[in-house]
């Protein structure tokens, strides 16, 4: 079965293709200060972290969104100081050509933290359908926060943003080997399942995706091929997944669209996160060690939880 989110996957190779070009131009910076830590709330809605963000004084509202590039509306472009900006033209499979603008924020802050010269792209009709939905004026990627820690607490809404590995408790058992996939520093961190043998898979933790674990057709095929899961159950939840300290009993079997396994926002309803893109953990700190699926019905991400238009 595919994920709901497939209108998103659609436009990640696209996005990937530009960024990376523009990236060849240099990297994104990270924060100018030497040593910071920060504390800030955040709104969920429709599954997505919504987090204020500073830009000349004024105060907007930014996607968290480890999946795709750095992103700002065509409102907010019109409205703020740029630079070097250019025109990046893709060829797309049904060979007409998409243009987006890629433009650098001389500096955007985060709850008083600034980092300077970051590269965006400026949404068209392929980025805007998202931002227009949940009526935020932008995403902000993992590549901004490549020398970063942020910690999510999600029965808080609470999100900490720091350089300091010691500002932030943590336990080594709660952590997996963290890598930071391409110039977006996407982040993949390993997991287990558990059958007649045990197979890892390398997932993305993608905080613009709804839902927990949606499996990768490599990784469902060498499952198949190993007899841990029956190619003829449609139905079959998944074997046991391990990640850290946490089991996950009766997940259900849900394939990516991507070719590498992803884990969205759903992972929140069960745990605090931890990503340390400086010294490349992954930290879940689960609620419960062992969380049965099949027993869960209605979950909030917090008792803050609010309720907006479905999107895509």
């Amino acid at each position: 079965m595919k994920n709901n989110a497939l209108s998103k996957l659609v436009s990640i190779a696209s996005l990937c293709l530009f960024f990376t070009s523009a990236m060849s131009h240099g990297p994104v910076n990270s924060s100018s200060k030497k040593k910071y830590y920060t504390e800030f709330k955040y709104e969920y809605i429709n599954d997505k972290i919504i987090i204020p963000i500073e830009i000349e004084n004024n105060t907007y509202k930014f996607v968290f969104d480890t999946g795709v590039p750095s992103v700002i509306s065509e409102e907010l472009f019109k409205k703020i100081t740029i630079k070097n900006n250019e025109t990046l033209n893709l060829q797309a499979s049904n060979s007409t050509s998409i243009s987006l603008n890629l433009v650098t924020i001389p500096e955007i802050k985060i709850a008083g933290v600034p980092f300077k010269n970051t590269t965006s792209l400026v949404e068209n009709k392929i980025l805007g359908t998202l931002l227009d939905c949940l009526n935020v004026d932008g995403s902000i990627g993992s590549s901004m926060l490549n020398k970063s820690i942020i910690q999510i607490l999600p029965r808080r809404n609470l999100i900490r943003l720091t350089n300091n590995r010691k500002k932030i408790p943590l336990e080594k058992q709660d952590a997996s080997k963290l890598t930071l996939s391409g110039n977006q520093s996407q982040p993949l961190f390993w997991l287990e399942i558990q059958g007649k043998t045990e197979v890892k898979d390398q997932v993305l933790f993608d905080t613009g995706l709804s839902g927990l674990y949606n499996i990768s057709q490599k990784r469902l095929d060498e499952l198949e091929q190993k007899e841990i899961i029956n190619k003829s159950g449609n139905n079959e939840p998944m074997p046991l997944i391990k990640l850290a300290q946490a089991i996950f009993k009766n997940s259900p079997l849900i394939t990516s669209a991507t070719e590498t396994s992803t884990m969205g926002t759903s992972l929140l309803n069960y745990g605090n996160v931890t990503i340390n893109f400086k010294n490349k953990k992954f930290y879940f700190d689960p609620f419960d060690k062992e969380i049965n699926l099949a027993e869960q019905t209605t979950i909030t991400n917090s008792n803050s939880l609010k309720k907006a238009t479905v999107c895509p």
